[in-house]
């Protein structure tokens, strides 16, 4: 009487978005497609969702079989427990592991927990056993209900603890019953898609990991979607911030095992301890780019109710401790205003020597107060500073003795004027002694006196490439950055901007994290790291893009750049040139196609830590954003 209005489905594997668009000729004013359907004299032809063929399902159902039954009634009554194929897609997977789902049961609505396993049992993947611990629950509607589904189907298996024990027990419990060579985890309230377990056997097969997540969505107390959480591929330095894994999760049953599963003491954060651990011990860990697993946001739940489990926020704490302890690393772990989002700090072995550049091919009227403000917004202590100048900078000799006057560790490196910044950074580097350098441009102005120590916890590791700060733009400054690209602004500077902050705005600005690239604008680099990929490229990339190339070429030869989100600076004009100015536009663009053309491959495959899936629903297409993105 209602559900059909709004899109629901009666039967599992009948979607009735998919039927209409695969039949355009059915009216407007035809709500009721459900009932469409049956009465569609068409029905052996005829999908009803995207993963149920009928022509190919009869072809292994005989008509004394299926009795007068449709194909899908026949699947709906009898298939399903029979494990029948429903496309031949899934019938001719190279390989078809048994899947073991892990669901800890307590005090769970009955009709989350019966569309939860309804969720498992119609999965268009047929071999997976369900593996169930009800822990204790003292709602009298749980048990029998299990015990009826516990009836209707082989695979679903329950135990049933006598005392309440917590998620941990339950669910290693639950996991004592799995036959599976591989394990995923499920929450007694959530469900999963009817393809997910499809998606997650073809992903083994391509990429042999022994871990995957997926992408997944927030769902309401109908099942209505609120929001979708487009996640970015395996990133560890994120990872350490929050648990943007979460669900789908499925790994092979011996890691689990290797990993020492869950742990009591981690209540609360059990799932973000055992993820850690899983990914930390992985050779391959591979991210499935779909929404597979629907969150329920229920009031008992974290999705919604950050409150609701306060002593989750500190077991997660521990959780990122007990992390870095197996990485050797040492640090301390900090609690944000973030319930479960952290801020970790790794101890700085040395104190090596680090060189700040800072290039002024432009006019500055206000040098000396922005070296002041650094020197005092830098509590680091073994630093030089190096400002450089051209001879055409038309600053007083006297304020050039004022800005060397402003500490003893300051160096003013005056060089010719020529037309390419890139080749002043590159020169400038000839003349720092540090270990590493520091580049900041001249409209950055710090906030924390810790800035240095931020980058330098990341530079420090042999694989780091850059390890960059976060920049905000000053309210007088109009810059419109977020996880949508306006693929209408072809500037290359908004362009630029977008590819370096694109992942960081889907992931959270407030979490450290790996990136694709930086700007050069705030970053840290290792001296030996710069030297030996040959620096910057001042010929191809003159003036915007250097820094974006180099990046790209750490990412070639397996370093990584690092985002520090404790790095906290903002963007403000120092001049009424407001930096430098770059009166070539043509140039510019050359310069940005330049960079389209030499890393055109690497981006067509996609920045890994930004998920493209966002924008569906945006009113941008692939074609569009391919456009814009790789150039012409």
């Amino acid at each position: 009487k209602y559900g059909a209005s709004d899109g629901k489905s009666p039967v599992a594997l009948f979607d009735p978005f998919f039927y209409r668009q695969d039949n355009p000729e059915i009216p407007e004013k035809c709500l009721d497609l459900y009932t469409h359907y049956q009465s569609n004299k068409r029905y052996e032809r005829v999908r009803p969702s995207k993963w149920f063929d009928p022509v190919f399902y009869m072809e292994q159902v005989t008509v004394s079989e299926r009795q007068g039954m449709t194909p899908l009634e026949h699947y709906l009554i009898k298939g399903v427990h029979e494990r029948r194929y429903t496309d031949e897609r899934i019938a001719t997977l190279h390989v078809k592991p048994l899947i073991s789902i892990i669901v800890p049961v307590y005090n769970v609505n009955p009709h989350y927990l019966n569309n939860c396993i309804r969720s498992v049992l119609y999965q268009a993947y047929p071999h997976w056993e369900l593996c169930l611990a009800d822990d204790c629950s003292t709602e009298p509607h749980v048990r029998p209900l299990l015990r009826d589904w516990e009836a209707r189907d082989d695979r679903i298996k329950v135990t049933y603890l006598e005392k309440n024990s917590g998620i941990s027990e339950a669910t290693t419990r639950a996991v004592e019953l799995a036959e599976g060579e591989y394990i995923a985890f499920l929450d007694n309230d959530d469900e999963l898609t009817l393809d997910a377990l499809y998606y997650v056997v073809e992903a083994l097969h391509q990429t042999g990991a022994e871990l995957i997540y997926s992408d997944e969505d927030l769902i309401g107390d109908d099942g209505s979607t609120f929001s979708a959480f487009y996640k970015p591929d395996y990133n560890p330095e994120l990872l350490l911030s929050h648990n943007y894994i979460t669900h789908l999760l499925v790994t092979s049953a011996d890691l689990f095992a290797k990993s020492g599963g869950l742990l009591k003491e981690m209540d609360g954060a059990q799932d973000y301890d055992l993820v850690l651990k899983l990914s930390a011990m992985a050779t391959k860990v591979h991210h499935i780019a779909k929404v597979l697993y629907h969150w329920r946001a229920s009031e008992t739940s974290t999705s919604i109710n950050h409150q609701q489990k306060q002593y989750a926020d500190i077991a997660g704490k521990h959780a990122v401790e007990k992390a870095l302890e197996r990485m050797g690393r040492e640090g301390e772990v900090l609690q944000t205003e973030w319930k479960f989002y952290y801020h970790y700090r790794f101890k700085i072995d040395d104190a090596p020597l680090v060189s700040i550049i800072s290039v002024w091919p432009d006019t500055i009227y206000d040098g000396v107060t922005w070296i002041e403000t650094l020197c005092r917004q830098t509590a680091y202590i073994n630093y030089e500073i190096l400002i450089v100048l051209t001879v055409g900078n038309c600053l007083q000799p006297e304020v050039v003795e004022r800005m060397r006057e402003v500490d003893d560790r300051v160096r003013i490196i005056l060089l010719p004027d020529c037309d390419s910044k890139t080749s002043l950074y590159n020169s400038a580097t000839d003349h720092a002694e540090g270990e590493y350098f520091a580049f900041i441009a001249p409209g950055i102005e710090l906030y924390s006196s810790g800035w240095l120590e931020d980058l330098l916890q990341f530079a420090q590791f042999e694989d780091t490439g850059f390890a960059g700060g976060r920049i905000e733009a000053d309210e007088n400054i109009k810059q419109h950055l977020s996880t949508l690209p306006d693929v209408t602004n072809e500037l290359p500077d908004y362009c630029l901007q977008w590819l370096a902050g694109c992942s960081q705005h889907m992931n959270g600005l407030q979490c450290s994290q790996e990136i694709m690239l930086v700007t050069g604008e705030l970053c840290l680099v290792r001296r030996s790291n710069f030297k030996k990929n040959g620096g910057l490229q001042p010929k191809r990339f003159p003036h915007l893009f250097a820094f974006a190339d180099l990046s790209m070429k750490f990412r070639d030869c397996g370093l990584r750049n690092i985002y520090a989100a404790t790095c906290l600076s903002r963007r403000v004009p120092l001049s009424v040139h407001n930096e430098e100015v770059i009166t070539d536009n043509a140039e510019i663009a050359r310069e940005h196609n330049a960079f389209q053309t030499r890393w055109r491959s690497v981006l067509k495959t996609g920045d890994p830590f930004y998920n493209s899936g966002c924008l569906k629903g945006e009113g941008i297409s692939n074609e569009q954003f391919d456009l814009w993105y790789l150039g012409a």
